[in-house]
């Protein structure tokens, strides 16, 4: 079998096991969207989304992103000495980090005081402490059990939400709570699973590995900072400009773009795993890159085509009255949403070269241009002109990425595939706000017969030539 079979092959099982446990476990979370909307007034949900958007980015700063650093390292040699000393190295950061984070918290609390932070401080800190479980599972090759603990973890904060707040009438903490419950059921399942902290023994980390490894992540910092101001910074002018219900609408609209992730997710993680394997001396990684992004952009646009007729005919079934207005600004928050992975999905190429100095620039380019559109779009167009920041922040970035990957490595950009993404997409949202559900339901059940006839005609080619 050729190398290029092969790699098709291993990314084809990869993202089979990603989507199985990602299809799950966003099925258990989709399931609570209608609760939410049924149970939360729209400023609490407004202000709980608000709030871990502002823990995540934190945590990811503090920390490093300490865990992507560890999975990295760990997918550069295979020998159980050199692997328990990438963990052990990955594990001193993150206790180091915790200082960091203890301290902003308290100062955090001294100064604003904000409703459930103590609980929000937790979830922050439990949500980074299962990442890193989980990278680690994924760079020991154990893909199948982070799967099913991610879905475990979906499953008790389903079952610790309805709980929390139908049984024992607790307010919206109970979000934080049950996502706490979740992720300590994550990280008890992977040490049992994988051990994940078992045979490091008390010896010290190697000096010279924990020096590599900080310089590799401290760029992560920033870069998750300027992704934040990107992806999230938008909600806090929806809340200051509008009101955290305002937010609170928007976050919902942001809920159901999030079932983007299937695609997202999935192949983002096969993405790492193959790409983190690649080694430095592939002269065709240039190719290799290139065609890899193409299939996904083209996956991508397929999905957000068939997603938005389908969140049409469900959302007055699924949302409360008072979420309605979120329907209206469902396709650019699709569309946000799937140029927003698309951006992170050209970012583990530079992830996989070494190269974290590049990806931090891109983004902090794209995060400025976002902070000088946000505000005056916000203004003007409501709900949607936070989408539309989003979506011209986050096309710049992977347009500065496709020219920088060029000059680096003879990355070729799909400049004609991108133009029929977008027009693909373009279409489905014209269809989805002009014309009636049972005409969504008809351009859905059309444009799922075309992609399926385009994959099976890809399918045979790629067979044909591997064969």
């Amino acid at each position: 079998m050729s190398d290029k079979s092969g790699n098709l092959t291993r990314f084809i099982k990869t993202s089979g096991i990603f989507l199985a446990g990602t299809a799950l476990s966003k099925l258990v979370l989709f399931l609570l969207l209608p609760y939410y909307t049924a149970t939360l007034p729209t400023g609490d949900f407004g202000y709980y989304d608000l709030s871990v958007a502002f823990v995540t980015v934190a945590a990811s700063a503090l920390f490093f992103d300490i865990w992507i650093t560890t999975m990295r390292f760990l997918y550069l040699r295979e020998d159980a000495l050199y692997r328990r000393g990438v963990v052990r190295s990955g594990f001193t950061l993150f206790l180091y980090s915790i200082a960091l984070y203890a301290v902003a918290a308290g100062i955090l609390a001294l100064s604003v005081s904000p409703r459930y932070l103590g609980w929000i401080a937790l979830y922050g800190l439990f949500q980074s402490l299962s990442n890193l479980f989980a990278y680690a599972a994924r760079g020991y090759g154990r893909n199948v059990d982070f799967a099913v603990s991610g879905i475990l973890c979906s499953v008790v904060l389903l079952g610790v939400t309805v709980v929390l707040i139908s049984v024992l009438h607790f307010d919206f903490s109970a979000l934080y709570i049950a996502g706490i419950a979740g992720y300590v059921v994550q990280i008890v399942y992977l040490e049992l699973r994988v051990g994940v902290l078992r045979g490091l023994g008390s010896a010290p980390p190697d000096r010279a590995q924990l020096r590599e490894m900080a310089r590799y992540t401290l760029p992560l910092l920033l870069n998750a900072v300027g992704f934040w101001l990107i992806n999230s910074f938008n909600k806090f002018a929806v809340t200051e400009l509008l009101t955290t219900s305002g937010n609170g609408i928007f976050a919902v609209a942001e809920k159901l773009a999030a079932l983007i992730s299937f695609a997202v997710i999935c192949f983002t993680n096969a993405w790492q795993d193959l790409s983190f394997s690649q080694k430095n001396t592939d002269e065709n990684k240039g190719a290799f890159y290139a065609d890899a992004c193409r299939t996904y952009l083209v996956f991508l646009a397929m999905c957000v085509v068939l997603l938005l007729p389908l969140i049409k005919l469900v959302f007055p079934y699924l949302i409360g009255d008072d979420y309605a207005d979120a329907s209206l600004i469902i396709p650019l928050a699709v569309t946000a949403a799937a140029i927003s992975g698309y951006s992170l999905f050209l970012g583990n190429i530079f992830y996989a070269l070494g190269d974290t100095k590049t990806l931090l620039y891109t983004t902090l380019a794209g995060s400025a241009l976002n902070l000088a559109l946000c505000w005056p779009l916000i203004h003007f167009l409501g709900l949607n002109g936070a989408n539309l920041s989003m979506i011209v922040s986050f096309a710049f970035v992977v347009v500065l990425r496709n020219v920088l990957l060029k000059k680096r490595i003879g990355f070729r950009a799909h400049g004609g595939t991108s133009l029929i993404a977008l027009g693909g997409i373009a279409a489905a949202s014209v269809v989805y706000y002009r014309l009636s559900v049972g005409l969504n339901m008809v351009f859905f059940a059309v444009c799922l017969i075309l992609f399926g006839a385009i994959a099976l005609r890809a399918l045979k080619r790629l067979y044909t030539k591997s064969g």
